[in-house]
């Protein structure tokens, strides 16, 4: 159906509904944008903090370790060993100690040159040289510089297993005479990391500096995935700290957090799945697009029922409208017969005029017939008069009519108004749940976001009913526009009035003329010249009464034509 065919009612609707789509579209868009970010960023802040405390964990477990191999270096019996004395006490004296640490794989004591003299395992490693395996090296460097020292994740000679050999120097009087050491299975750490829980996709993974993963809950990876072979990977190694975001193994879109640990080189990863990581952003994105979904329903059932019972009021009004229209109508028509009557009368004058000046003989019943054709033309000028009273009381309630259509429309505006006024009030309602959700700290966020679209929502409540308003005021412009054409109205007809008052009193000197001729014949060519100047005056007013009903009816066919306009903007 074309837009000019619809009633007020389903234009109201199809301009505003789109509108409001618009706005919900926009503010939706925004709102999941924003919303992201700051939910991403929380995520991030969960994992950043999540890594940081198992890095944590982790520094703690190995540091307590390595003050155990230091609290080691200070016996006495341990010290003596490292010298190459009271072996058998400290074989005993390890052996002990290692029943109540059961990730030691052994306890040892070497000489300050790395050759094993003691250790817990009776005597099995005794006179390995341990500074002479490839990853263990770096520990009796640091014993002979006087430092303690954790190595990287090795296989064990003697075991096969992954350990950490964890070293402290032994000094006696500030020399060093030895070193105690134990490699620590690597296995009780990495259960700690991996184990660590992270989501239903998430997981902690250790790599060490050249990029071999250390500890991964997938056994399949642990020292047989290289990162460094991976694109992905060379990132991480090259980044070491903070986000990343990678593809593994390639179908899996992955978010992770880098923790690098400078002392050993180790990297420390909090990997999740993207998917997990935002999935409450898609839940948020459903949710936001049914809230707009239902609001559009809501405005259209509001403008359908505030319509309603405006329209009812409008075609109530343009009825009685097009009633008081159709009367005007018949009021004109009735006047210009009435004027073409006077007309008609005083071409009758003209002509008895003339039969009394060539025929002086009948002068008497001339004059008595003229007597009667006044008397009758009074008589039709009270009659029109009364109509013409008829057609300006008519005007006048078409006028109060178009009042009243303004009244209403003011008491439309005044509703209106409370509308805007529930909105503003629903809007302080709003910025007060925001106030205090931020009171709320970090428990208040979401209704913090739920406070924001309420207020956003009161705005544009506000703006609907703002434009309603114009839509109102268009309308009392309609009807003082109406007003000012029934003004015009009533102006002619007083116009009409007072041109048949005159008609009237020209009637009367008619009248005395008449008088004045049957006084004497004397006086009989002035009485008809005075007669003949009447019946030209009443010729005139006559004309000027047909041209002032012409555009009196002109008038009254441009209010029916207005009338019709707004029946069909209000019907369609």
């Amino acid at each position: 159906m074309p837009l000019m065919q619809m009633n007020f009612r389903n234009k109201l609707i199809i301009t505003v509904i789109p509108l409001v789509l618009i706005a919900i579209l926009v503010t939706t868009t925004i709102t999941y944008a924003v919303v992201s970010k700051v939910m991403i960023t929380q995520e991030q802040d969960k994992l950043k903090k999540l890594t940081d405390k198992v890095h944590a964990d982790m520094d703690d477990w190995l540091g307590e370790k390595l003050r155990q191999v230091s609290i080691y270096s200070e016996i006495e019996v341990l010290k003596a060993a490292g010298q190459g004395l009271q072996t058998d006490a400290a074989n005993a004296f390890l052996k002990r100690v290692q029943e109540y640490s059961p990730y030691y794989e052994n306890i040892f004591v070497a000489d300050k040159e790395g050759r094993i003299l003691a250790d817990s395992i009776d005597g099995k490693s005794v006179g390995v040289e341990f500074q002479k395996i490839p990853d263990y090296a770096t520990n009796a460097v640091k014993a002979k510089q006087g430092e303690s020292w954790i190595s990287d994740v090795a296989v064990s000679p003697a075991t096969g297993k992954h350990v950490v050999l964890i070293t402290a120097p032994i000094n006696n009087n500030g020399t060093l005479v030895g070193i105690v050491g134990t490699p620590v299975d690597f296995a009780y750490l990495a259960y700690h990391i991996t184990n660590t829980s992270l989501g239903k996709t998430g997981s902690m993974v250790l790599v060490n500096s050249k990029g071999m993963t250390l500890a991964h809950k997938n056994k399949d990876y642990v020292f047989k995935l290289d990162i460094s072979q991976q694109d992905f990977g060379k990132k991480m190694l090259a980044q070491k700290n903070g986000f990343i975001s990678y593809m593994f193994p390639g179908v899996v879109k992955k978010e992770a957090y880098l923790k690098s640990d400078d002392k050993r080189g180790w990297i420390l990863l909090a990997v999740i799945e993207k998917a997990e990581l935002i999935g409450p952003l898609k839940r948020i994105k459903y949710l936001s697009l049914t809230i707009g979904i239902v609001i559009v329903i809501l405005i259209s059932i509001i403008i359908w029922f505030v319509t309603s019972s405006l329209v009812k009021a409008v075609i109530a009004a343009t009825d009685n409208l097009k009633d008081s229209s159709d009367q005007i109508n018949s009021a004109v028509s009735q006047v210009a017969a009435s004027s073409q009557q006077v007309a008609s009368g005083a071409s009758d004058q003209a002509s008895t005029l003339e039969e009394t000046s060539a025929a002086l003989e009948e002068i008497s019943s001339m004059v008595s017939k003229n007597t009667s054709s006044i008397r009758q033309i009074n008589n039709e000028m009270h009659e029109t008069k009364n109509r013409v009273e008829k057609g300006k009381t008519a005007i006048n309630s078409v006028n109060q009519s178009i009042t009243e259509i303004k009244v209403a429309s003011n008491e439309t505006a005044k509703i209106i108004k409370t509308i805007d006024e529930i909105a503003f009030q629903t809007n302080l309602l709003a910025l007060n749940a925001a106030v205090e959700a931020a009171r709320a700290g970090e428990a208040g966020k979401g209704f913090a976001v739920v406070a924001e679209e309420v207020r956003n929502l009161a705005h544009r409540s506000a703006e609907a009913a703002k434009n309603t308003a114009s839509l109102i005021e268009e309308a009392q412009k309609s009807a003082e526009k109406g007003v000012s054409v029934s003004s015009i109205a009533s102006g002619t007809m007083e116009a009409i009035i007072e041109s048949a008052e005159k008609v009237a009193v020209l009637v009367q000197d008619v009248a005395t003329a008449t008088e004045e001729q049957m006084k004497g014949i004397s006086q009989v060519n002035n009485a008809v010249a005075q007669m003949n100047t009447v019946v030209q005056a009443n010729a005139s007013n006559s004309e000027e009464a047909a041209s002032a009903n012409e555009q009196l009816s002109a008038q009254a066919k441009e209010l029916i034509h207005i009338v019709h306009l707004l029946i069909k903007t209000v019907e369609g």
